[in-house]
């Protein structure tokens, strides 16, 4: 885990009193951060899984004193372990959204031309070269990379793929094998006390933009539809504090400041929860461009609290949502129809189907226990 949000929320929905858990966790700088605070938890420098008698070890440690591995989030890095637990063990993989980024999607269908041109080019190694032909040289990149085969393979392996969206995986990646179809936990978000209370309606006309500095939110393609419509919100909120580096910060930011030079507001730094919730308050719209599974905290919250969503027709969760009969307008829209807010009953019957599909109560017991007597009758 990368982030201490996700082993707290982890925590939280496996520390019931019919379970005994012992955490390991990794963290990728080495630093043991607030979460070593749990004393049950067994903090381990990532750098640690590459080392071969290392993973030996720990995989015996592991399988001695536990009956089932979660993996959150499951990444391609993570492969060399998981093959030393998956063929004696039994092992949960939850996605992340990054992973479908190269694994599932071509570089050229999940990054728009605009996004392309003026984040990726200019600081790549074809800068010098059109447009189109770079984006042939990623998708060949890509199609050469070798741990894309091994992680579909790691997924056809693995005893259940998925949480926050049942067995949505299984069908977006061609599983051939049953999964557990029952564990719909949010990780990202807490639905369920969201639920509880009257929706924060929003106290503002604003728009948010991404979730992040991400590549994949391709936001240079949404601000370049918003434009045309700086009518229709206040102003444009973009939270940029991370997942990109200084360069694409740059561009988008720049990007933003050209075109919307007084409707835009960028979120470079990382804030409190009161200060991000007091923004999101502020945002009637909620625009998030991405193919991949990301976001979802911010798109729960979104529909939750009767917000105007649109997303990526192309996007995994935005399919995902309409067969679970949640209704998101597609990006594809915005050009011809403007920015539409959504009816008071649809954000209604929003909120509705996501509260039939987050149950109250979840019995993470029967669960595990029905995971792993698939794990026995199929190892």
């Amino acid at each position: 885990m990368d982030e201490e949000k996700f082993f707290e929320t982890t925590f939280k929905i496996f520390n019931q009193d019919a379970l005994e858990n012992h955490w390991y966790i990794s963290c990728e700088d080495g630093k043991k951060k607030q979460w070593s605070k749990e004393p049950l938890a067994t903090i381990i420098d990532f750098a640690d899984y590459k080392k071969e008698r290392f993973n030996e070890n720990l995989k015996n440690d592991v399988i001695r004193k536990s009956q089932i591995t979660i993996f959150h989030y499951f990444d391609a890095k993570y492969l060399p372990f998981y093959r030393t637990l998956v063929k004696s063990h039994c092992v949960i993989l939850q996605l992340w959204g990054g992973d479908y980024t190269a694994q599932t999607l071509r570089p050229s269908e999940l990054l728009g031309r605009r996004s392309f041109e003026e984040c990726i080019q200019p600081f790549s190694k074809t800068n010098a070269i059109p447009s189109r032909i770079a984006r042939l040289y990623y998708d060949v990149k890509w199609l050469l990379n070798k741990s894309r085969r091994s992680y579909l393979q790691a997924l056809s392996e693995a005893n259940h793929v998925g949480l926050e969206l049942g067995d949505f995986e299984k069908h977006f990646f061609n599983l051939r094998i049953n999964r557990i179809n029952g564990m719909h936990i949010p990780y990202s978000a807490d639905i369920r006390s969201v639920l509880e209370v009257e929706p924060a309606l929003p106290n503002g006309n604003n728009v948010l933009l991404g979730n992040s500095a991400a590549l994949t939110n391709s936001h240079i393609d949404v601000l370049e539809l918003l434009k045309e419509k700086r009518t229709q919100f206040a102003a444009c909120i973009l939270p940029l504090s991370y997942g990109g580096n200084e360069d694409v910060v740059q561009s988008i930011s720049s990007f933003a400041e050209k075109h919307l030079p007084s409707q835009h507001k960028i979120l470079n730094t990382f804030l409190s929860r009161e200060e991000y919730f007091e923004i999101l308050n502020s945002c009637s719209i909620v625009i998030m461009n991405h193919t991949r599974q990301q976001a979802l905290g911010n798109i729960l919250w979104a529909i939750a609290n009767c917000r105007t969503l649109y997303l990526n027709p192309k996007g995994v969760i935005f399919n995902r949502l309409r067969e679970i009969g949640i209704f998101a307008h597609s990006m594809h829209a915005i050009p011809k129809n403007g920015l539409q807010p959504f009816s008071m009953s649809q954000l209604i019957a929003n909120r509705d189907a996501l509260r039939q599909f987050y149950p109250e109560k979840i019995d993470i017991k029967a669960s595990l226990q029905e995971i792993l007597n698939t794990q026995h009758a199929t190892k």
